[in-house]
C-alpha cells in the first residue's frame, strides 16, 4: 500500500521530445485490477477534489496524474470558489457548451477523434 501521488507532464508543448517525460499509455497498461489511479484533470476543482480523495480513501494505492504543464495557467482551467467548497471529484466533465445531448453522434476519449454536431 502506497499514497505516491505524482505529477507527470505529458506532451511536448513545443519543446521537443526531451520534455515528454511521461507517456500515458504506458501507465494504463501498467494498470491491472485497479492497483493504482490515474487521472488527466484539466481544472483546478478537479485536481484539488482528486489530492483530497486521495488522502481520505480508507486504503492507499498510487495516483498517477498526467496533465500538460500549460494547464496550469490556462485560463479555462481556473474553477470558481464555489466547486472547492461544494462537490467532489468528477471522473467525466460534462460540456457545458452542448445544450441538447442527444445530437451528440459520438462520446469519445483523448486519444480518438471526436465526431459531433
Amino acid at each position: 500500500m502506497s499514497g505516491l501521488t505524482m505529477l507527470l507532464p505529458h506532451g511536448y508543448e513545443g519543446q521537443g521530445p526531451e520534455h515528454s517525460s511521461a507517456r500515458l499509455e504506458r501507465f494504463l497498461q501498467m494498470c491491472a485490477e485497479y492497483n493504482m489511479i490515474i487521472t488527466n484533470c484539466t481544472t483546478a476543482s478537479s485536481f484539488f477534489h482528486a489530492l483530497r480523495r486521495q488522502l481520505a480513501f480508507p486504503f492507499r494505492k498510487p495516483m498517477i496524474n498526467f496533465s500538460p504543464k500549460a494547464n496550469l495557467r490556462h485560463v479555462r482551467s481556473y474553477s470558481p470558489a464555489s466547486e472547492f467548497v461544494s462537490g467532489g471529484f468528477k471522473e467525466v466533465l460534462d460540456d457545458p457548451y452542448i445544450d441538447d445531448a442527444s445530437k451528440v453522434k459520438k462520446c469519445c476519449s483523448a486519444l480518438a477523434k471526436c465526431t459531433s454536431t
